[in-house]
């Protein structure tokens, strides 16, 4: 009779302190799920917290960078300002003396030509092109004369300021090439149409 008694109350004693027993590990799990989510949350702030001072420490290198780069073209600027302005100035002066020289010999072929009335063939053409390759040479030097550069290194502008002169000067430099090589033909042509007798 007592075993019949003690069995069912071991197992309801068992099953009672089996629960308790449980009852701690389910809140300790409903704990750390909790825990889990702030873990998340929280490193979901310092990623973004990161991410942040990532962007601000690139802008701040990135400005530095800048500041040095532009502290470095000013200082090449200044020890180089002397020598550009003289550059440009020697450089004008130089066009306008090559197409002075390309003038002067364009007047002396025509003049040949018209002393000797000489009969070039296309002699109206070969002139024509080489007053249009004047006019090119003579636009494209005033355009160069128009440009006036004050080598001023503090000006932001310095650099805007010295590749339209170089553009400039490798226009006139092309312009003066192309008129040359008009009278080249000219004078080619004229040279053939002398009689063998005559010389230029």
């Amino acid at each position: 009779m007592f075993n019949k008694i003690k069995l069912p109350l071991t197992i309801a004693l068992v099953v009672v302190f089996g629960a308790l027993s449980a009852m701690p590990v389910v809140v300790s799990a409903h704990g750390d799920e909790n825990q889990s989510d702030d873990i998340k949350q929280h490193a979901e702030e310092k990623k973004k917290q990161f991410q942040s001072q990532a962007q601000d420490k690139i802008k701040s290198l990135r400005d530095s960078a800048k500041k040095r780069s532009a502290d470095a073209i000013k200082k090449n600027c200044e020890a180089r300002q002397s020598r550009i302005d003289a550059k440009i100035k020697r450089f004008t002066a130089r066009a306008d003396h090559h197409k002075d020289k390309l003038d002067n010999f364009y007047g002396r072929v025509k003049q040949f030509h018209d002393d000797r009335q000489l009969n070039t063939p296309n002699y109206e053409s070969l002139i024509a092109a080489v007053d249009s390759k004047k006019t090119d040479a003579e636009a494209a030097i005033a355009a160069l004369g128009s440009l006036v550069i004050t080598v001023d290194c503090s000006d932001p502008n310095i650099a805007d300021d010295l590749v339209a002169f170089k553009e400039a000067v490798s226009d006139v430099r092309d312009s003066l090439k192309a008129y040359r090589s008009a009278l080249k033909e000219l004078l080619v042509a004229v040279k053939q149409s002398i009689p063998s007798e005559t010389g230029l």
